[in-house]
């Protein structure tokens, strides 16, 4: 299983030899197996990048992120022919049943609340405001036509961050959340694409300008996990910048608990994409398993 995630700046060249990633910097060069490599990441435009090396890279499904000179990812490698049933899972993507995809969204949202009072509870926060999101989970009605989500949210973020605290501030906060929410849907995007399902043809966001609506969707549960490590960190940050930045991007190698076992998340994302595929299909909940981010286990580059 690929594990590695390599991030790339200020490199002379970026290359390929035999079956490795060359990152020469300095006159020295680096060599990283593509086998184990699960996400490269390039966070400026000075490097030299061969066209050998991406096309390498797109045909063993390594993830590759471009970032601009704010180290926002912008753009996604993905390949053409990303899976051998493209035509046949777009057109049943497109089917899919009204009922299951609200029954699918229900389940979402009440995972995402989950995670959010797992991340309240690892914390120590209100015992109050937990027991107040689980009333919430039990609320919730197929395609959440009640809100419980944004319900859910409201009372979240005010318990993680402070009651002056809202979404729409201009503050370190939210710069680090929106940062950090990117890079979870850059990999969603990646990993959906390489499923053969089309990233716009969604369960529940509909906005027509939005290219990745299935990524934004499934995400969901796994947001809190940006959340957690924000929360943990703001207050010894003077000012959100490229070390800051460095950090959200290397939440990728971070290990969750996922159906029993602790795996890396992008390998979490793998394999829940593949049960929500499952769940679409046969319309059997026994395939969809979450995360479960009560111990999110951190590690450095």
């Amino acid at each position: 299983m690929s594990w590695k995630t390599v991030i790339v700046e200020n490199a002379d060249k970026v290359s390929l030899f035999l079956d490795s990633l060359v990152v020469t910097k300095n006159e020295i060069p680096r060599q990283f197996l593509i086998s184990d490599l699960n996400c490269v990441i390039f966070q400026d435009y000075r490097s030299i990048v061969t066209t050998q090396i991406l096309n390498k890279l797109a045909i063993n499904s390594v993830m590759v992120i471009f970032c601009d000179v704010d180290l926002m990812p912008t753009s996604v490698l993905n390949p053409i022919d990303a899976h051998h049933l493209q035509f046949k899972i777009i057109k049943e993507q497109i089917n899919w049943k009204i009922e299951t995809k609200r029954e699918l969204w229900a389940k979402i949202v009440k995972q995402k609340i989950e995670s959010q009072l797992e991340i309240l509870e690892e914390n120590n926060k209100s015992a109050i405001k937990v027991e107040m999101l689980r009333g919430y989970i039990k609320e919730v009605q197929p395609g959440d036509v009640s809100n419980r989500e944004g319900h859910a949210a409201k009372v979240y973020f005010n318990e993680l961050f402070g009651n002056e605290f809202a979404r729409s501030q201009d503050n370190i906060i939210n710069a680090a959340l929106n940062f950090g929410y990117t890079v979870i849907r850059s990999a969603f995007s990646r990993t959906i694409v390489s499923k053969g399902l089309h990233p716009s043809i969604s369960l529940f966001h509909s906005n027509q300008y939005d290219a990745f609506a299935l990524a934004d969707d499934l995400m969901e549960p796994f947001r809190p996990v940006i959340d957690d490590f924000v929360y943990k960190n703001y207050q010894e940050w003077e000012y959100f910048g490229r070390e800051q930045k460095q950090a959200l991007v290397n939440l990728l190698n971070v290990q969750i608990n996922f159906d029993g076992k602790d795996v890396f998340l992008t390998s979490a994302i793998n394999r829940y994409v593949d049960n929500v595929i499952n769940y679409m299909e046969s319309g059997e909940m026994d395939y969809l398993v979450f995360p479960y981010l009560e111990h999110i286990q951190y590690y450095e580059l």
